[in-house]
């Protein structure tokens, strides 16, 4: 009997030992896996942490690359602007060149006219003096002619009288006869004088008649040359002008250009580290990449380890399970048991109140859901089926366009606000859902008195989500339980061959996502 309880204790203290050092071997493996999972996550950090630093490296690349190509563009396109500016520059300059010959021409032309005209001037005034003179001398003329008439008439009066009273001596009548030949003779002379005189005055009239014309003409051509020169002047004071601002202009471009060069200076040497930068960058990225290919050998390794690991850790719990199972006795199983099925006993009283309880959310939900159901078929004309459930326990209530917006528009009406306020009443008995509202629309394009406004479809139907979300925010319903989608015409309900068809594809829908436990919870309840 003794020698029966010495093996019994014996065996005790054998199977502790073996439990010990299991234990002791399990927390040694437990603790190397803890390890080679903590530098398995490093090294995956550090890899990830230098691919970033790469595609950084290589976006600042880019980016500096891109840079560069638009500052030497706009350098060629400042080079080209200034040979463009040198060429009107020298165009403007030979053009002017031009015009102040053509000046010097015209001045000189016109100081030419300007002295002919002065000398026809002192012609023809010369040629009035000498006219005012014969004129003069021929009133002097006709006067002694006139005088002579008289005379001569006088004397014949005097011959008749005397040949008439024949009282006159031979040598009176002979006297008074010689007397008036002389006067004839004198007055002959005088009027061929007189015809002289007058045939020079003609003459110097047509002079001074052409002396008058010559001068109406000079003047003519002088006021031509002078409103030419005055033409002249003023474009050449406006190319003057056109220059002195070109000339400015070109200043500004120089300076312009000085700006521009010592800003190209400045982008060389940036281009200049950026190159150097680049170098660096690439050497680093090789050096990243190798030491990428390291982390990855090692990692490979660190896995082949980690997977030899666990397997020899599955071997050690497997065995110190099987030590596990032998070191129990009799009364620690039926300890365990008893603790279990008291465990078992109180899950399966708390089971049961949930189900209760869920029983009764499903209720009121169904409940919630027939009544909203019933209500929106009075406000639509539409048959189908307005709410539904899925099989994951998804509840979808479909709003026809007619009963909430315009027709092309996000704008919600009075008719439209009482449906949401409906819906915002039967959304009360899901206060653990996830409400998405989703938009949806026909095929049609937008018409193009409303694409101000939405562009496509997918704006008009992201719009009237958003508008009924509003809506459902001003009723009550908590804004952070709430998403708007728009997803225009790609779900359709049925195929669109009429009017009717893109109707029924017009809606919107609010899809009420339940959580997990009450999923599992719908599918428990559906199965029993």
């Amino acid at each position: 009997m003794a020698q029966r309880g010495w093996v019994s204790t014996t065996l005790i203290i054998l199977l502790v030992i073996a439990a010990g050092a299991g234990v002791y071997f399990y927390q040694s493996l437990y603790s190397d896996l803890k390890q080679l999972e903590s530098a398995h996550e490093e090294a995956l950090s550090e890899a990830k942490r230098l691919q970033q630093k790469l595609s950084q490296a290589r976006q600042r690349l880019t980016q500096r690359s891109t840079s560069a190509d638009r500052l030497e563009a706009r350098l060629n396109e400042t080079q080209q602007s200034l040979t463009n500016a040198a060429s009107e520059l020298e165009a403007l300059r030979s053009q002017i060149e031009t015009l102040e010959d053509r000046v010097d021409e015209l001045e000189a032309n016109l100081s030419a006219s300007q002295t002919l005209a002065s000398a026809r001037g002192d012609q023809l005034v010369q040629s009035q003096a000498r006219i005012d003179e014969l004129n003069e001398q021929l009133t002097q003329r006709k006067a002694q002619i006139t005088e002579l008439l008289t005379s001569s008439e006088k004397l014949e009066v005097s011959l008749a009288a005397a040949r008439e009273k024949q009282t006159l001596t031979g040598v009176q009548t002979d006297e008074l006869s010689q007397e008036l030949d002389n006067t004839r003779d004198a007055l002959a002379q005088a009027r061929q004088q007189l015809a002289q005189s007058e045939a020079r005055v003609a003459d110097l009239n047509i002079s001074r008649e052409d002396l008058a014309a010559s001068l109406t003409r000079a003047k003519e051509e002088q006021s031509v040359t002078t409103a030419q020169a005055d033409t002249l002047t003023e474009e050449l004071d406006s190319i003057q002008n056109d220059l002195k601002q070109a000339r400015k202009q070109k200043a500004q471009r120089e300076a312009r250009i000085a700006e521009l060069e010592i800003r190209i200076a400045r982008l060389d040497t940036g281009r200049q580290e950026m190159e150097n930068s680049v170098a660096t960058a690439r050497e680093q990225q090789a050096r990243t990449e190798a030491q990428a290919d390291e982390l990855s050998e090692e990692l490979e390794a660190t896995r082949a380890a980690l997977a030899q690991a666990r397997n020899q850790l599955a071997q050690k719990e497997s065995t110190l399970e099987e030590v596990a199972e032998e070191r129990l006795s009799v009364a620690e199983k039926y300890r365990d048991t008893r603790e279990q099925l008291a465990l078992q006993q109180a899950r399966s009283r708390s089971a049961s109140e949930t189900i209760k309880e869920l029983e009764a959310r499903l209720q009121r939900e169904r409940s919630a859901m027939n009544n909203l159901q019933t209500r929106l078929q009075a406000l639509s004309n539409e048959k189908q089926t307005l709410v539904s459930r899925l099989e994951d326990g998804t509840t979808v209530i479909k709003l026809p366009e007619d009963i909430v917006f315009d027709s092309g528009s996000a704008r919600i009406g009075k008719p439209g606000r009482e449906t949401l306020k409906l819906l915002a009443t039967a959304l009360e008995s899901f206060p653990d859902h996830l409400i998405s509202v989703q938009g949806h629309s026909d095929s049609r394009p937008i018409s193009p008195s409303l694409q101000d406004r939405y562009f496509t479809n997918w704006e008009l139907s992201a719009a009237r989500a958003a508008s009924a979300v509003r809506v459902l925010r001003d009723n009550g319903i908590a804004p952070e339980r709430m998403q708007a989608v728009g997803y225009a015409y790609t779900r359709p309900l049925v195929e669109e061959t009429d009017a009717a068809s893109r109707r029924m594809n017009r809606r919107i829908e609010v899809l009420l996502y339940p959580d997990r436990f009450t999923v599992k919870a719908y599918s428990g309840l559906t199965t029993h």
